[in-house]
């Protein structure tokens, strides 16, 4: 039985300040704790680490016998469809297993093994964890990347593989372990309490100093039978889990899923209800509503962000998350910022992966109820 190449993307990028290295940092600890996860698995025959980090690859080499260093040029023009063609001819790849850095942080030994005997024992089939916008990608053959146009980011690798060159695409049902994607301060948050974060994850966090108190506050309520205002990109299969497993009630408000992926992100073509609803009635009527009908909110702020903003620069999104007000430039995400931090209730804000991976690990960590299916 061919073995399967575990071909792992860690190229660092948008370091310029404080929290993307933090970010950065977080990520190659992840790396780490992933090849703790994946070292043993036989089925596995090379760890591929791919990064224009030099530092980082010798290290992860020194790590792990099974890693093999793959260095890239650094530059602003990296297209990820393009990267992946050239991995694949370089090391003549036949069954891929491609992950992302910050992917599905709570993926277990267990659950990648089973996909690594299924890609291995089958042909023309892909595993992915969001099959409109992957994280991580397990398929065969390997030469069906090259016969497709290259994807311009990883988001776009199953979907193409699967419209392009019609290779069977299993269904892997969403849960905690392979939800999430570690790209923002928030992620680092909530990573930063949850007792199910890896050790070389978890003992970066430790030394840093990140503001946790509302995640602090906002993990007890989870305990409870607490109201909690749920808003952004929420999809069904996170609404199904809270529903049946935490003791909370949700007032959820979805809406804008899959912005960056279809384009409507770069193209301004994001609508929000709630970002219209802050126009015409005031973010104060906004905040106020939130205060007096819930405990505790999560908030998708990248939605409400490209409805007002159009475009807020990496800096500002990260400095929001983490409560930096005097740091942020743009007026509204200043302002929004400034209000949600000042709130009596604990309010999180980021993006999609604090909606998604974030708070369905919170609410295991600390409020899950026992399984209630037949």
């Amino acid at each position: 039985m061919e073995k399967i190449t575990f071909l792992v993307l860690a190229g660092r990028k948008n370091t310029d300040f404080e929290a993307a290295v933090q970010i950065y940092e977080t990520k190659k600890a992840m790396v780490y704790d992933l090849i703790d996860k994946i070292s043993h698995i036989n089925l596995i025959d090379k760890i591929i680490i791919s990064s224009n980090d030099g530092g980082f690859l010798n290290e992860a080499a020194a790590y792990s016998e099974k890693v093999t260093p793959h260095i890239f040029e650094p530059g602003d023009k990296f297209v990820f469809g393009e990267w992946l063609r050239s991995c694949i001819t370089r090391f003549d790849l036949k069954k891929i297993f491609y992950w992302g850095s910050g992917a599905s942080p709570f993926m277990t030994s267990e659950y990648i093994e089973k996909i690594c005997n299924d890609i291995c024992q089958g042909e023309n089939i892909l595993y992915t964890n969001n099959f409109f916008s992957a994280d991580w990608t397990a398929f065969t053959p390997g030469k069906a990347a090259l016969e497709i146009p290259p994807p311009p980011l990883d988001n776009n690798l199953a979907n193409s593989l699967w419209k392009e060159k019609g290779l069977n695409s299993i269904y892997i049902a969403p849960s905690v372990e392979i939800a999430g994607d570690v790209d923002t301060p928030a992620d680092l948050l909530s990573m930063s309490i949850n007792p199910d974060t890896g050790k070389h994850t978890a003992e970066y966090l430790a030394g840093i100093d990140l503001p946790v108190e509302k995640y602090k506050l906002f993990s007890e309520l989870l305990k409870g039978r607490n109201d909690i205002f749920l808003y952004g990109r929420v999809g069904s299969a996170l609404f199904r889990y809270l529903d049946m497993r935490s003791s909370c009630r949700y007032r959820v408000i979805s809406e804008e899923r899959g912005m960056k992926s279809s384009g409507k992100l770069n193209t301004g073509g994001v609508r929000s209800y709630v970002g219209e609803m802050i126009e015409k009635t005031g973010m104060e009527t906004f905040f106020r509503f939130i205060e007096e009908t819930s405990a505790g909110a999560v908030i998708d702020t990248r939605v409400i962000f490209a409805h007002i903003c159009k475009k807020v620069s990496p800096k500002d999104r990260f400095c929001s998350d983490l409560g930096l007000i005097d740091e942020i430039t743009d007026p509204f995400v200043k302002e929004f910022t400034q209000r949600a931090f000042k709130s009596p209730i604990p309010i999180l804000c980021g993006g999609h992966s604090l909606i998604l991976g974030g708070l369905w690990s919170m609410v295991r960590a600390f409020g899950e109820l026992p399984d209630r299916t037949i």
